[in-house]
């Protein structure tokens, strides 16, 4: 008798259809590989720019220096190129959202920025013509062996 029950069908009936997880938040943390990259920008940036050059024009913030490695790391978390159409202001709005204040800390800001002047800043320097020429040439080689999956410690 046992045999003619479906017991498939019975169990279904009184379970709830299980949701999906949402996906996990993935913080962009002040590890090893997130201090050696900015350090490896402090270097690139001092080897690459003459002194007293102006290195973003047209991009009018306190701290240049430490708003372009936050940009670079950007572009190495979330593996593009600086033209990239992904590159939008929900994407740097969800980025700013994950970075920890150790990170800020790390870029040499004194505290988070704000999302506005990171927004502006940004959308400024995905314009090749707010970046001195040795700059652009450090954006893009940072964007492009991001976008290759090159820099995977990076990539949140």
């Amino acid at each position: 008798m046992a045999a003619n029950r479906n017991f498939i069908a019975a169990f279904n009936s009184v379970t709830a259809a299980a949701s999906p997880l949402p996906a996990p938040v993935k913080y962009v943390v002040a590890s090893d590989s997130i201090a050696e990259f900015i350090d490896s920008c402090d270097s690139a940036i001092c080897c690459g720019m003459a002194v007293g050059a102006d290195p973003l024009p047209g991009v009018d913030v306190e701290r240049p220096w430490s708003m372009f490695k936050a940009y670079l790391l950007l572009l190495a978390n979330e593996g593009l190129t600086p033209q990239s159409d992904a590159l939008d202001s929900k994407l740097i709005k969800d980025w700013h959202a994950r970075v920890t204040a150790r990170v800020w800390r790390l870029l040499e800001f004194d505290g988070e920025p704000s999302l506005l002047t990171v927004q502006l800043a940004f959308s400024l320097l995905s314009e090749h013509g707010h970046l001195a020429p040795e700059m652009r040439a450090l954006a893009w080689a940072v964007g492009d062996f991001a976008a290759c999956g090159f820099m995977p410690g990076l990539r949140a």
